[in-house]
């Protein structure tokens, strides 16, 4: 039983990915909570109002993010800060085993998409807790490295992936390989080559590897 069955099974509320701070406060307002897990960022907002809360309430909780304890305000000093798996279970945002092949590769065709479009939130919940990723112009980065690095940048409005190859060399591993052409009002169209590495832990599929080669003209 993964954390989310088992947060449910003890009638739990499980708020998913597409979760925001005035729904958490809501689910807050509404429903008693003995104990809650948060991921520091929902999207673009902070969840720090709703900690607040939880203080004046006197109701424990943990954070589970990719953030560190520097970036975390000092009145949650006390807070333990957890990282993943722990985060993307508890964010109820990780990605199950799937045994079916061809299912299993479209969900990860979806994640890829995602941490095209959707920054930092994606990048938080997608990836694993040992994350290398390679770009020309920025060398090679880890996962705060990553994080920092997207909070400023734009984002992209529409991704096409075309020359799709993947493949799976043992169960809980998966490679897909493909060109990149992202495209955002204001800037020119992008085209890289790309391979992303997904691994399965603990029953969730996690983004390990990401490399990118710019197509010059």
């Amino acid at each position: 039983m993964d954390i989310i069955d088992l947060i449910e099974a003890h009638n739990g509320i499980v708020l998913g990915h597409e979760t925001t701070l005035d729904r958490g406060i809501e689910a807050l307002d509404n429903e008693r909570s003995d104990a809650c897990i948060l991921n520091i960022r929902l999207g673009q907002e902070m969840v720090y109002e709703l900690a607040d809360r939880l203080m004046e309430m006197g109701i424990p909780f943990i954070f589970a993010s990719s953030e560190s304890r520097s970036d975390i305000p000092d009145r949650f000093a006390d807070v333990p800060l957890h990282s993943k798996p722990i985060k993307a279970a508890a964010g109820l945002m990780g990605r199950p085993l799937n045994t079916d092949r061809r299912a299993l590769m479209s969900d990860l065709w979806g994640s890829e998409r995602r941490l095209w479009l959707e920054g930092v939130a994606a990048y938080e919940e997608l990836m694993a807790p040992e994350c290398l990723m390679a770009f020309g112009p920025m060398s090679i980065v880890k996962n705060e490295q990553i994080i920092e690095s997207l909070r400023e940048a734009p984002r992209w409005a529409d991704v096409v992936m075309t020359d799709r190859t993947r493949t799976s060399p043992v169960g809980d591993v998966a490679i897909i390989a493909y060109r990149a052409r992202g495209t955002r009002d204001g800037a020119e169209p992008y085209e890289a080559i790309c391979t992303s590495s997904y691994v399965c832990i603990d029953g969730y599929w996690w983004l390990t590897h990401h490399q990118q080669t710019q197509v010059t003209k």
